[in-house]
């Protein structure tokens, strides 16, 4: 284990102690009697409590169950966690529907290992080994010779420690509180770890861009970065609200873990990709401005306008530049602040290519409304580019059907309907 991610600074304590050592024994010593796993998330949301840009890291070795009580302290735990479906791919690969939406990592290093078992029987047959992690799905290897009949479907269940969960605020009353438990505790008889493998609730901290306020009546969710109320559910009938609010919560966290994934470990030079934005009216180049803390963002101020159906359009062109001296693949996507993702050009499936030239597409087809008393709005368009003709799934998360933005119809619509592996670089352009 370690205190903090390769890119981040451990932080020390006035107290002459780390940070990280700090977090680590003051949740062994709240309860001692947990699973290495449930330390790793449990420690990563204390630390999420006093410090947001240090994440402890822990990793296991040899085919250790990060599942087993904490210095074999009681039976494993790995039974009530998540169980994900192993099949065969048309090109004999074994495919797993676990990938980095669910927490596994994309770097080259860190390997993720699972248990096979047989359906039905629930029979542990073996282990497998990531050799490509996507989005929402990854390849994997059998260990140790193993066969299996590719006709069939397997259950895998993970067996080394995942990225810790999106941390979310939880602030409750004393009545809420009361709420919360019984409810937690309720789902622990039923064999249900917590509530969601997407998102960790952190009691406590009043930070984060996220908030649950919980009272004996009503559960409000909230964006505490604007103060706006995403969510209220009324009423003292739990399941339905719980079940209603983790819906919620599972799509926000989905929605921010898709909007920061990023390939590190690519070989592809980024600068061989440029956007270029031009006003659609004028022509007028539009120089953005870089987002310090995401690097592959670029921010650009526009004035907007309604159109003949009342909803504000951008009136942006983008020219694409490939300077890679091959043919570059590429899917847009639309953030909506609906936390849905909409694919720009063509279903969820179609990526376009971006030959040695330019190309431009004009995503002021895209409408969207402002909210009631604001006079800005920053709208996301996030591209997805490759040296490769397939990608992995992306877009597990369409956009809310109640939603009033409407999918825009430009740029190529292929027929192709390949998968997708990791993308070389994720850019972006936000709009205001």
């Amino acid at each position: 284990m370690t205190a903090c991610d390769r890119q981040e600074k451990a932080f020390e304590l006035k107290i002459q102690r780390g940070m990280f050592s700090y977090n680590l024994l003051k949740v062994l010593g709240n309860d001692p009697n947990l699973s290495y796993a449930d330390l790793y998330t449990r420690c990563q949301a204390s630390m999420f409590r006093s410090v947001e840009k240090q994440h402890p890291q822990f990793e296991t070795i040899a085919g250790f169950d990060p599942w087993h009580k904490f210095l074999n302290l009681g039976e494993s735990t790995r039974g009530a966690q998540a169980t994900y479906l192993l099949s065969a791919n048309d090109k004999d690969q074994w495919n797993l529907n676990c990938g980095a939406v669910h927490g596994l990592s994309t770097e080259l290093n860190k390997i993720a290992e699972f248990e096979i078992l047989e359906q039905g029987t629930g029979k542990s047959l073996g282990r497998a080994t990531t050799t490509g992690v996507g989005f929402q799905d990854s390849t994997v290897v059998l260990s140790n010779n193993l066969v299996l009949d590719m006709e069939r479907s397997y259950n895998a269940k993970l067996i080394s420690i995942p990225a810790a969960p999106y941390a979310i605020t939880l602030k409750t009353t004393a009545k809420g509180k009361k709420r919360y438990d019984a409810y937690v505790k309720a789902l622990q008889a039923i064999g249900k770890a917590k509530f969601s493998p997407y998102f960790e609730l952190v009691e406590g901290k009043v930070g984060g861009k996220y908030r649950v306020d919980l009272d004996q009546d009503v559960l409000e969710i909230y964006n505490q970065e604007n103060n706006t109320l995403i969510k209220r559910f009324g009423g003292d009938d739990d399941d339905p609200i719980f079940e209603g609010a983790t819906d919620i919560l599972d799509q926000i966290a989905k929605w921010e873990k898709n909007l920061t994934l990023d390939n590190r470990n690519t070989q592809f030079n980024r600068n061989a990709f440029k956007i270029i934005a031009k006003h659609s009216d004028t022509g007028q180049v539009l120089t953005g401005l870089s987002d310090p803390a995401n690097p592959n963002t670029e921010v650009i101020n526009v004035q907007v306008a309604k159109n003949l159906n009342g909803k504000y359009v951008l009136p942006l062109d983008l020219e694409l530049k490939n300077a890679a001296g091959g043919t570059l693949f590429y899917k847009a996507l639309y953030f909506s602040r609906k936390f849905g993702v909409m694919s720009l050009n063509g279903d969820y499936l179609t990526v376009d290519e971006i030959p040695t030239q330019d190309q431009y597409i004009q995503p002021q087809a895209l409408e969207f409304d402002l909210a009631e008393g604001r006079k800005e709005s920053s709208e996301i368009v996030k591209f997805i580019v490759s040296t490769a003709k397939s990608m992995k799934s992306f877009c597990w998360n369409k956009m809310n059907s109640k939603s009033s933005e409407k999918p825009s119809n430009f740029g190529r619509k292929g027929g192709r309907r390949p998968h997708w592996p990791m993308p070389e670089i994720c850019g972006e352009k936000r709009a205001r």
